[in-house]
């Protein structure tokens, strides 16, 4: 299953209007009481008023066939040859009693090994439930597919519930690396990367102190652990891949609301989608703009000819992996003038390699970011 799908849940008997658009194998819908989030699970099961299109490139709406259905983890455990459909599932499911003898890992392993996209709903600020909800490793899921309901009373449409789904982080920003003036001695650079990418932004970033986290899930613990030295610095820049942050995200977040640092979150796809992007800057001709600005079209969340077999039991899942695997494909098998990607290169000279061809174009590609406590002014430019 892949592609961009536009859902309406239109129901004048329980008052209700819903709209969503979804494009990943994971989406995410958090809401407080009263918001409606329990209802829009009750209300998906009522198929003559609900709406499932699929949105081409061109944002033309075509009305399918693919079905949206609400389970149970007890159904989803019995309904293992469920496929290409969007699936509904409510986090109080975990506290039904009925569901003592859930066996998680079943659950985990329908969510990863079928061609299905889920959307998964959870009480407000609260994504800890679903990381029991989906299981240990946690799947991976998109900053841009967080969602909150925001219910209100619509006078015109007469519905009890007209719910704006917005995504959470409204105050997502757009930059360049270039534009951003973090590259100077006040800085402290944290990537969750402790391969290729460290390397590559240590080059990148080199009038700042560049660290490794390694690991996204230890990036909070490090900046725990490494306080006294956080303090000494006026900016501290947390780089992850946004493609599979997951509830990291969400801690991020607490914590550059609650810190006095001037504090950046850089959110890109991926590394891997940054390399990807700077290539088609330099290489136009192999034709990856579409891919790129369009990845839900060509990433089937079931493939499984994945060029590293490190990653055939992930399916693609999650994006960052369709575009290290695009990445690997290019240059191992099509004769362009890169050396062979690794995460975790023996050779420095392919690092150096890659810097001196990309860092211009890598630069200036556009990347997401959450910043909190900006200065006034920042005087020192990238360079």
């Amino acid at each position: 299953m892949k592609g961009k799908y536009y859902i309406e849940l239109n129901n004048p008997i329980l008052e209700l209007y819903y709209k969503l658009v979804i494009k990943r194998k994971i989406t995410i819908l958090q809401g407080n009481s009263g918001t409606g989030k329990t209802l829009f699970g009750e209300a998906v099961n009522v198929e003559d008023f609900t709406k499932v299109i699929y949105i081409d490139n061109n944002g033309n709406k075509v009305r399918t066939d693919t079905p949206i259905i609400r389970l149970t983890l007890n159904q989803i455990t019995n309904n293992t040859d469920i496929h290409d459909s969007i699936i509904v599932f409510d986090e109080d499911d975990l506290y039904n009693s009925n569901n003592i003898n859930i066996n998680i890992n079943s659950v985990v392993k329908f969510i990863k090994n079928t061609n299905n996209y889920f959307i998964l709903i959870t009480r407000q600020d609260d994504l800890d439930s679903i990381d029991t909800l989906i299981g240990k490793p946690v799947l991976p899921y998109s900053c841009e597919e967080i969602f909150e309901f925001k219910s209100y009373k619509d006078i015109i449409a007469n519905t009890r519930y007209t719910v704006d789904i917005a995504n959470l982080y409204n105050n997502i920003h757009t930059s360049t690396l270039h534009s951003l003036c973090i590259n100077n001695a006040d800085t402290l650079i944290i990537v969750e990367d402790s391969g290729f990418g460290y390397k590559f932004y240590k080059k990148l970033f080199n009038n700042c102190n560049v660290m490794s986290a390694s690991g996204r899930d230890k990036i909070i613990k490090f900046i725990k652990d490494n306080d006294i030295l956080i303090n000494n610095y006026k900016n501290i820049v947390v780089i992850v891949d946004g493609a599979a942050i997951g509830k990291t995200l969400n801690d991020l977040k607490y914590y550059g609301e609650n810190t006095n640092n001037h504090f950046i979150i850089l959110l890109s796809e991926s590394f891997e989608f940054l390399l990807l992007s700077s290539i088609d800057k330099y290489n136009n001709k192999l034709d990856l703009a579409d891919l790129l600005a369009h990845t839900y079209d060509f990433l089937d969340v079931t493939v499984t000819d994945c060029v590293d077999n490190r990653f055939k039991n992930n399916m693609f899942g999650s994006w960052e992996i369709f575009y290290f695997n695009r990445l690997k494909e290019l240059t191992w098998f099509n004769s362009i003038e890169f050396y062979k990607y690794d995460k975790n290169p023996k050779k420095s000279n392919i690092i150096k390699a890659y810097y001196d061809t990309l860092n211009s174009y890598f630069c200036n590609i556009k990347i997401r970011y959450l910043e909190y406590n900006k200065p006034n002014e920042l005087t020192t430019g990238f360079f």
